[in-house]
């Protein structure tokens, strides 16, 4: 298997290492396909290849650490780790990327319970975003409400809230013993966006107890450790890639402050982030869209201008003014908590939009 990774020269080779739902005997099951990890590892190492291992078990993160790989993705949620096990961690300088938000993406999704930020309304992708709505309205009713009530069983609540909690505390363990960790969202998860995540993975290393400044070294010189790059980039210094982003503020003190970007420098060239991607009508339309739908009024009224106005087809004006926009809609969301607006079609003519919408109350 690694022989065929090779002519696509991969940065590095992963692995996914579960078997939880293999055997009521979890370290049977591991050590049952522990041969074929050994071998993918070594054969990735013949090739000057790092690798990386999916392991969300204590005993699979230990095998996988002990037979020599060099990057744990993902949190070990199913005990709290002992102190051999972090010291094994040490020894070998294995590095942990702990992808802390990526399981509540799936069970807030499919429960259809998510509290998206404003950040996420603003940055993400309307259109992946959207679509984590598409729940509301599918027509097979039996199988959306089997996710919904599965997901929101009082069990699988307890589970993920267990897991959770597990996952920070060995994070905290991990970190103040010195393991590298580093910074990474799982993004492309069903409900993890790509990019705006990443403010909520920092967050959330936050409250696991990682200071602002072990987080700022997770999201740049560590992550260069993974591939052995940190004389290249992931720091300030003589002789490495000048490609830094300037900040407003200091995130040191503010871990928020990482997403005030003022400037990006690539290659010597200085960018004004606001002009490095043009938002077309259609992005625009699909924000107004997903605020609407997720009932964030500042989101929703962002994408009008001041003076917008409101027409009932053809000629006749409702109302004027962003602030009448904001009274009328907030009146609406208040009445109407249920409300979702499905988009049945979608017209572009330049910067003309015009959407086919089915509102209707969802119970």
């Amino acid at each position: 298997m690694v022989q065929e990774q090779l002519p696509y020269h991969p940065d590095f080779i992963k692995i996914w290492y579960i078997v939880k739902k293999d055997t009521s005997n979890s370290e049977v099951a591991a050590r049952k396909y522990l041969p074929v990890i050994k071998a993918i590892i070594d054969e990735a190492h013949n090739n000057n290849l790092k690798v990386a291992v999916h392991a969300t078990e204590r005993i699979t993160a230990q095998l996988a650490v002990e037979n020599g790989c060099d990057f744990l993705v993902h949190s070990v949620d199913d005990e709290i780790v002992s102190a051999d096990f972090v010291q094994l961690l040490k020894r070998n300088k294995t590095i942990l990327c702990p992808t802390l938000i990526v399981h509540d993406g799936y069970l807030k999704t499919f429960g259809q319970k998510r509290d998206i930020s404003n950040h996420e309304l603003l940055k993400g992708d309307p259109f992946q975003l959207g679509s984590l709505l598409d729940l509301k309205h599918l027509t097979d009713t039996a199988l959306v409400n089997n996710y919904m009530n599965r997901v929101n069983s009082s069990k699988s609540v307890a589970q993920l809230s267990l897991a959770d909690s597990i996952s920070k505390v060995n994070l905290k363990k991990l970190s103040d013993a010195g393991v590298l960790i580093v910074t990474g969202t799982d993004a492309g998860n069903i409900g993890t966006l790509h990019a705006s995540s990443y403010l909520a993975e920092l967050n959330a290393m936050q409250k696991s107890g990682m200071s602002n400044w072990q987080i700022i070294q997770a999201s740049t010189i560590n992550g260069a450790k993974v591939l052995n790059k940190e004389n290249e980039f992931g720091t300030v210094a003589v002789g490495k890639k000048a490609n830094p982003i300037l900040l407003e503020a200091n995130p040191i003190e503010n871990l928020e402050d990482i997403i005030r970007i003022n400037r990006v420098i690539n290659r010597g060239v200085v960018f004004n982030p606001d002009t490095l991607f043009k938002e077309t009508p259609t992005e625009l339309a699909q924000r107004q869209l997903n605020g609407y739908n997720f009932r964030n009024m500042e989101a929703f009224l962002e994408p009008y201008s001041d003076d917008v106005e409101i027409y009932n087809y053809p000629d006749k004006l409702l109302y004027k003014w962003k602030e009448a926009l904001r009274k009328k809609y907030s009146e609406r969301f208040a009445n109407n908590p249920n409300l979702h607006c499905e988009l049945l079609g979608r017209i572009v003519q330049g910067n003309v939009v015009i959407d086919k919408e089915r509102v209707q109350l969802i119970d």
